[in-house]
């Protein structure tokens, strides 16, 4: 009796596994990795603008100053391949936020992505736990572009 068929009998005998079962079946009938690859690069897609939307509150909040924060937002503007135009700031004249963090555009720069350090409430106007940007090691970054490098037969 193969492994799949003593899970499959155990199943039968306990409904909670056998649910558990019949859904890892169908999971696979629909291909279901492509659709967990493509619903966890949506979900990246959509929330990664938030992020960055966030960063600028937080560094309004925790650095004092509304430049402070446009700053920042606009030195991820240096680092990324685009503007969403989907999620726009009034305080920058409603231009798109920044998305997409090039590995290349950091290395070349030596432009350290911002990290919002605050975390809200799960009910809003609660408020929030800590507020402030903190800045993302160079070196993770570095090493992400020989790993990428070498993925295209490059040398480093």
């Amino acid at each position: 009796m193969t492994v799949k068929e003593r899970l499959r009998a155990y199943g039968d005998q306990h409904p909670l596994v056998g649910q558990a079962l019949d859904v890892q079946e169908r999971f696979g009938e629909v291909n279901g990795s492509f659709v967990s690859s493509g619903i966890a690069i949506s979900v990246f897609i959509a929330i990664f603008p938030l992020l960055l939307v966030a960063i600028a509150v937080v560094g309004f909040v925790g650095a004092g100053r509304a430049s402070d924060a446009a700053g920042f937002t606009r030195a991820m503007g240096g680092i990324t391949l685009a503007n969403n135009p989907k999620w726009t700031m009034p305080a920058l004249d409603f231009e798109g936020v920044p998305a997409g963090i090039d590995v290349r555009r950091v290395v070349e720069s030596g432009v350290q992505p911002a990290i919002n350090t605050g975390i809200a409430h799960r009910k809003a106007g609660v408020g929030q736990v800590g507020a402030g940007v903190a800045r993302a090691p160079l070196g993770c970054f570095d090493a992400a572009l020989v790993a990428f490098a070498r993925t295209l037969g490059i040398d480093t």
